[in-house]
């Protein structure tokens, strides 16, 4: 996504996925699993002013949440998630393949996975994912500078993701669901066809 165009995007269904939504700040829906993206002020305010329908998906089956009087914690940090800037708070249990239903929601620990399982359950038969590539290019983690990921901890955390992926893509092909890659060093390459962004977007 370096060197993007984002404003090609306008008139087209989209879901933003964490630091994105700076860049298509007319998203249809944003989607997030990672609850640090909160942890700035800029962004918490830029997300309250977005006029996308906002998603917040609690990764339960890490094990690491609990509900607290109707709030939802964190056993490792003992504090409760602040989610009053979503507009859905999806509960997650699972991980691999892909829910049929809001309460069987699938988040393969990532966002970009939460984005291809809320994708699905707003009936969405074509889509093309844009930036969800699962590499590394050299040093460089992300297109914006957004995180300070090490890119020796994410490559392992990618080879995980990638797992998720393969079995959510199968699901997909299974009820009808075409998925596309809109980038050509994505390691899905070898499971989707990859089309050009200008061609998807036509």
């Amino acid at each position: 996504m370096r060197g993007f165009n984002f404003k090609s995007l306008r008139g087209h269904d989209c879901i933003a996925v964490n630091k994105s939504l700076f860049d298509v700040p007319r998203a249809k829906y944003f989607v997030t699993i990672d609850h640090s993206f909160l942890g700035k002020t800029h962004s918490r305010k830029f997300l309250q002013k977005s006029e996308a329908c906002k998603f917040f998906v609690a990764n339960y089956a890490s094990g690491q949440l609990i509900d607290d009087n109707g709030r939802i914690m964190c056993t490792k940090t003992r504090k409760p998630y602040n989610l009053a800037a979503f507009d859905v708070i999806i509960r997650s249990r699972a991980y691999g393949g892909l829910g049929e239903t809001w309460n069987d929601f699938r988040n393969g620990d990532c966002s970009g996975y939460c984005a291809l399982q809320l994708a699905v359950l707003l009936g969405y038969t074509e889509i093309y994912l844009m930036g969800v590539d699962l590499a590394i290019d050299g040093n460089t983690t992300h297109y914006h500078e957004g995180y300070g990921q090490r890119a020796g901890r994410l490559k392992r955390d990618l080879a995980r993701y990638y797992g998720f992926f393969v079995k959510g893509i199968a699901a997909a092909n299974k009820i009808g669901v075409k998925m596309f890659s809109c980038s050509s060093i994505s390691r899905l390459n070898d499971l989707i066809p990859f089309i050009q962004p200008a061609k998807a977007l036509r």
